[in-house]
């Protein structure tokens, strides 16, 4: 019978590649991840760790069995929160969401589940590094930029639902030839300079550099941030021009214009990743509330 302590050592594992690493990790010995990782080997009849000169491996067996142990601890987890519910009415979800969000359209959500004794533990961070806290069970869900590219890294077991499209703007200095215009073709920026995100493959930079390319150019990077406060300073100062999501608009600054992009323009969209560990009742008050974004945006 595979019992749950093999499949965390399995799991840590695959993380650390290393068994002190993977030690350190659950705070066992040594000696207790081999031995339950030669259990683990015999219940499956197959090896699942070999020695390389980079570490410890997985064998094929180990590698396919990683998902399913990722799954089983999820749904051991979710079950061991919902049980201790019963006794407890505040509910605990630990929930990520996007730095933009979290500022504006997330708090109304919030406060309407501490209304119903949701009690919750919320980290900011981009999209990437929220999908690997998922992953990692550090938190139960998140609200993400979803997309092809993000599509692909969504963890074994976890579910994805798509919530809303989000129309991107230009930012552009107050001072720009363009500020002016009600609308700007993105043609007309093929000489501009662009902030662009500090994470590859980010979903807002591919697209604008699809659209770009179908007009003929590739956009040109200046600099890198992720934070729009620091965003609009940059710009400001003429470092840069940036895509801006409606949810991060500051309308009361005087030294920036935002422009909405002609013809379809580009957008986001926006979704929430569901940790199979994710306890259900606080999952389904949290979709709930979501489910309100698509009326209260438009």
């Amino acid at each position: 019978m595979i019992e749950t302590k093999q499949l965390m050592a399995l799991v840590a594992i695959s993380q650390t590649q290393s068994i002190s690493a993977a030690a350190k990790q659950l705070g066992w010995s040594q000696p207790t991840i081999s031995h339950h990782l030669a259990s683990l080997a015999r219940t499956v009849q197959q090896p699942i760790i070999q020695s390389s000169r980079s570490g410890t491996l997985l064998t094929n067996a180990g590698t396919v069995l990683v998902p399913v142990a990722r799954e089983i601890l999820a749904l051991e987890q979710r079950v061991l929160v919902e049980i201790a519910s019963l006794n407890n009415a505040v509910i605990q979800l630990s929930i990520g969401v996007l730095p933009t969000m979290g500022a504006t359209v997330m708090p109304r959500i919030f406060k309407r589940l501490n209304d119903l004794n949701v009690s919750l533990n919320v980290s900011e961070a981009e999209s990437i590094s929220l999908l690997e806290s998922i992953k990692l069970m550090r938190i139960d869900t998140a609200v993400i930029v979803g997309g092809p590219e993000v599509v692909d890294l969504i963890p074994s077991g976890a579910t994805y639902r798509p919530l809303l499209r989000e129309q991107m703007s230009v930012l552009l200095p107050g001072t720009h030839t363009l500020a002016k215009s009600d609308r700007v073709q993105l043609v007309e920026l093929a000489n501009e300079q662009w902030i662009m995100s500090n994470y590859p493959n980010d979903p807002l930079d591919n697209a604008l550099t699809r659209e770009s390319e179908l007009l003929g150019f590739t956009p040109r990077c200046s600099i890198r941030s992720d934070d729009y406060s620091v965003i609009y300073g940059y710009v400001a100062a003429g470092l840069g021009i940036a895509l801006i999501p409606a949810s991060a608009i500051n309308l009361g600054r005087t030294d920036v214009a935002v422009r909405e992009l002609a013809g379809k323009g580009i957008s986001r969209e926006l979704a929430v990743v569901i940790g199979a560990h994710a306890p259900r009742v606080p999952i389904q008050l949290l979709l709930t509330e979501l489910s309100t974004l698509n009326s209260t945006r438009k």
